[in-house]
């Protein structure tokens, strides 16, 4: 394993130039870079991560599925009404199936209760942090809601340049947000407990649409 990422590395080198560190250097940099910040602010990130490349990723799969059966719909009651040819009638009717298979499949998997609690707990956390730090900064991002409360309604839209460390932030971490609201408020939204953590959520958006600078 270390003769790979060694050979990597080097490749990686080759592609870069000369001025690209080397790997015991680059691993140097890391190890004194982990002790700036805490246990939980890397697990924060990482759960976050983790999210974003399983459930969120089946969800963006439900969320195109379901259009594409939307026009699928459309098409095969368009051929049956115009007596369209029995093949491609049945073509339709089979992706339909198909992808109707591939959306209980997802929600079986991505509604399952400790998943979602767990999941829309963190995104909760996650938006309140966006939008303290998009309206705070990041000196007053962790010092309570009301502090925050307060500077929303004092906020003047649209918002300024954004801060640097918002800058530097994963770009998939808003995105995801805007993902997991949607299909809860779609599949999970008659859940009065979901239907409470989308609503914690909610501020971000509407932030986010005050912070052209923020939202590219």
């Amino acid at each position: 394993r270390n003769a790979s990422l060694q050979e990597q590395w080097a490749h990686a080198r080759e592609e870069l130039g000369a001025a690209a560190p080397s790997l015991e250097e680059a691993m140097d940099e890391v190890r004194a870079g982990a002790g700036r910040y805490s246990g939980t602010t890397r697990l924060f990130f990482l759960g976050l991560r983790a999210l974003h490349q399983g459930p969120v990723a089946l969800m963006r799969q439900y969320m195109e599925l379901s259009q594409q059966m939307s026009r699928a719909r459309r098409n095969v009651d368009l051929m049956e009404a115009t007596g369209g040819r029995a093949a491609q009638v049945q073509a339709g009717k089979a992706f339909l199936a198909q992808a109707k298979a591939k959306c209980l499949g997802i929600q079986a998997v991505v509604l399952l209760p400790t998943l979602v609690d767990s999941m829309l707990e963190l995104y909760g956390y996650a938006a309140e942090w966006l939008v303290s730090l998009m309206v705070l900064g990041p000196e007053d991002s962790l010092e309570g809601q009301g502090a925050l409360g307060e500077a929303l309604e004092q906020a003047q839209f649209p918002l300024g340049a954004p801060h640097p460390l918002f800058a530097i932030l994963p770009e998939h971490m808003l995105e995801d947000v805007v993902e997991v609201v949607m299909f809860v408020v779609r599949v999970g939204g008659a859940e009065p407990h979901m239907a409470r953590s989308v609503v914690r959520m909610l501020p971000l958006l509407m932030v986010a649409l005050g912070a052209p600078r923020h939202v590219k």
